[in-house]
């Protein structure tokens, strides 16, 4: 279906943020970020036309250069680059941590999200637009256990790190895979 490509937020996270994360849809998710879409939440994803396709992608590039998406997403890669930072220099100090750390999340918000749709449905997903919605607005909300930049230690990061690593799918996600078992999650 339709996929968002978010630097190694992607990899971050388990693969059904990488499936959903990029994933737009209906309103009525029940989540505190719902991605805002005319594409009728109640339609089944195997049943949009090819013009509903292209809006339900266009939907998702417009919220995820301004939402949680973006900054959730952002702030895991900037995580992560701290993290290397802090096996690769064991000399760094927990400042230099952090300056790297805040310096990836400025670099990541300014450069934005690069998303690409693949409009292809699997024939046995029996999932709706707001199902999907629901999936993608879980995935980037779990990512919202890191703290900002700013409480990045040496100490900090491996173990912030794995709590991210160690998420699992909340009940819209697996929903989703139940309604969509060929998607690659």
């Amino acid at each position: 279906m339709l996929r968002g490509i978010r630097g190694s937020m992607v990899a971050a996270w388990l693969g059904i943020a990488g499936v959903c994360a990029g994933c737009g849809g209906g309103s009525g998710s029940g989540s505190s970020n719902p991605i805002p879409t005319s594409v009728p939440g109640n339609n089944r994803l195997s049943d949009l036309t090819p013009a509903e396709r292209q809006q339900f992608c266009t939907d998702f590039a417009n919220w995820a250069m301004s939402g949680p998406f973006l900054t959730n997403g952002c702030n895991v890669d900037a995580w992560l680059a701290a993290d290397l930072q802090s096996v690769a220099d064991t000399a760094a100090s927990d400042a230099d941590l952090r300056a790297t750390c805040a310096n990836v999340y400025a670099q990541c918000v300014a450069n934005g999200v690069t998303s690409t749709c693949d409009t292809t449905t699997p024939i046995d997903c029996t999932a709706t637009v707001a199902e999907y919605d629901a999936c993608a607005a879980e995935a980037i909300d779990a990512l919202d256990v890191l703290p900002a930049c700013s409480a990045v230690t040496r100490d900090s990061v491996a173990a912030n790190l794995a709590i991210v690593n160690g998420l699992q799918p909340g009940p819209a996600c697996t929903a989703l895979q139940a309604k969509c078992p060929s998607l690659t999650m």
